[in-house]
């Protein structure tokens, strides 16, 4: 996933596969993000095969960007597979599930992550586990600089910020991780292989069912620093909603759902994966069954994703199943009302041309991922 070709652009590496083949690493819902030319998000790349820590940590989970389970990584290599994927305008999605890596240490792990405007990334990984007391922790390596919001840390130091940035040469990434509450970051370094960089531990929740959401933020070196000034959480269904604040104040207000049940957020109700209300008029739902609060009203038969830009009276919808599936969009302030059927596919409507009834002139999207 990436903003551009760009000598300033942004690129994020995704990996899960099954392949088990031997000269292959235990590094399934890996991830890197390349800055401007620079990497900030790294893992140790070749690995080292001289026996000890090196080759420990450049062929295991722990010299990644992944997750530990009571401070094991992945036994089994392979195992992993990329379930889902979507591409829309200003929304980028792709689902990595590594359950079977992890050889019966967890019931569930499923990686989400989502590309905003060519701007910045959610990341959301979960997690099921056996027992309430195991641990859990998502790893961020780096072989740069860490700051703890503006203050340079060392391995072994907590860290406190809601903001942590990976600072290069020249360019440098902004992390946040809103979710969940209560957590425990630290930053750490593999003993025997400290060439490779630290790494930046997320734990400290429990539960057997976890959820994280890990904000990533590219731009920071243009001055775009990102901002959470709102955010609201339900533990127990592991929803969330929360606002960002971007460069030059817009914000984009988000809904999180899991397990099936609704996300309430500043008088909004979503069912659904994700939704994004931006404040430039974008609206934006991934696997969504109904929105409603505000100016909108969105309801679906079966789970679509939708990307609607009433300042360009655009509408894009992809449909996943096999069927034609029938939704409703009603954005008061934009004077959209539509009733349509989306057929398999992605599909597009020209919301200029609705009728009555809310039908609007459809065709096949002219891109496809």
């Amino acid at each position: 996933m990436r903003s551009g070709w760009g000598d300033e652009d942004h690129l994020l590496c995704f990996t899960s596969s099954s392949s088990a083949k031997d000269h292959n690493h235990k590094d399934q819902n890996n991830l890197v993000i390349n800055v401007g030319g620079e990497w900030l998000l790294t893992n140790p790349g070749y690995q080292d095969y001289v026996p000890g820590p090196k080759a420990d940590y450049t062929t295991g989970t722990v010299g990644h960007n992944s997750l530990l389970v009571n401070g094991q990584g992945q036994i089994h290599l392979g195992g992993g597979g990329l379930r889902e994927e979507l591409l829309l305008p200003s929304f980028e999605a792709v689902v990595g599930d590594a359950a079977e890596s992890y050889g019966g240490l967890l019931k569930r792990y499923r990686r989400s992550v989502l590309h905003i405007d060519s701007s910045y990334y959610f990341i959301v990984d979960d997690v099921e586990l056996h027992q309430e007391s195991d641990e859990a922790e998502l790893l961020f390596h780096t072989t740069s600089a860490v700051l703890d919001g503006e203050e340079p840390k060392a391995p072994g130091e907590n860290l406190g910020s809601e903001s942590v940035v990976f600072q290069g040469e020249s360019a440098a990434l902004q992390l946040m991780f809103p979710y969940p509450q209560e957590k425990v970051l630290t930053l750490r370094e593999y003993p025997g292989a400290e060439i490779y960089g630290s790494y930046v531990a997320v734990g400290g929740t429990r539960g057997k069912r976890r959820r994280f959401i890990t904000l990533i933020n590219p731009r920071i070196h243009y001055g775009e620093r990102l901002v959470i000034r709102q955010e609201e959480q339900d533990a127990g269904s592991l929803t969330s909603g929360l606002t960002v604040k971007r460069h030059g104040g817009a914000e984009d207000i988000w809904l999180f759902c899991a397990d099936a049940v609704e996300a309430r957020y500043r008088g909004m109700t979503f069912l659904g994966e994700a939704a994004r209300l931006s404040a430039n008029g974008l609206l934006n739902l991934w696997k969504a069954e109904r929105l409603s609060g505000g100016d909108i009203v969105f309801e679906a038969e079966l789970p679509l994703s939708l990307y609607s830009d009433d300042r360009r009276t655009t509408c894009i919808v992809h449909n996943p199943h096999p069927v034609e599936v029938s939704f409703k969009l009603k954005q008061i302030t934009a004077s959209v009302e539509v009733n349509q059927t989306a057929p398999p596919g992605y599909y597009e409507w020209n919301l200029m041309n609705t009728g009555r009834g809310g039908q609007a002139e459809g065709r096949e999207a002219a891109w496809k991922p």
